[in-house]
């Protein structure tokens, strides 16, 4: 598991051990839904959605966040690593590691305890009644990449993070490629 600062005084005195668990996965994560889904694994969404609120605002809860995330500040030297990798993820997705194709069902988005949900911006699914039945529709968007190697580039202070950088992405047909590689070959 990933680091989690665990020195706080007001996470050690948590007598239960789900909501200790459900506080570091929540470090993790912040995203109370998913940390609630993860450490009560037998919970649905949305009892997940309505119960993760109430857990964080319960004052022990909120005081042993308040420690872990100024531990954290204190250690983030140690952090560098996992932030590189977490928007190394974010520069690396694809719309495979979260979705499959059933040639029954169409697209179908997978279980959220099996992928990395920060690569999402927005996730919509829908079910459309029509002469044929009903048709899924799933609607996905990842976090935008060039984004995502831009903080990289600047994580590794390849970049001056007071530039801007601009990065323009062309989709080339590979018939075009290939005349042109035909071409230089000709000339060279």
């Amino acid at each position: 598991m990933d680091y989690a600062p665990t020195g706080s005084p007001a996470l050690k005195k948590i007598k239960s051990e789900k909501h200790r668990a459900f506080l570091i996965e929540y470090f993790h994560l912040r995203n109370g839904t998913k940390a609630y889904m993860r450490v009560y694994t037998k919970s649905k969404y949305d009892t997940a959605r309505a119960n993760a609120p109430k857990l964080l605002a319960k004052p022990c809860i909120k005081q042993a966040i308040a420690e872990m995330d100024e531990e954290f500040w204190e250690n983030r030297q140690q952090m560098r690593g996992e932030t590189l990798g977490a928007v190394h993820n974010l520069a690396t997705s694809d719309i495979n590691d979260i979705v499959d194709y059933d040639p029954v069902k169409g697209l179908v988005v997978k279980d959220f305890k099996d992928i990395d949900t920060r690569v999402i911006q927005s996730l919509k699914q829908t079910e459309v009644e029509n002469k044929d039945g009903v048709t899924r529709v799933v609607d996905v968007k990842l976090h935008p990449k060039t984004t995502a190697l831009a903080q990289k580039l600047n994580v590794l202070k390849m970049t001056d993070p007071r530039e801007k950088l601009d990065v323009n992405i062309e989709i080339i047909p590979a018939e075009i490629l290939n005349e042109k590689s035909d071409k230089k070959d000709k000339e060279g």
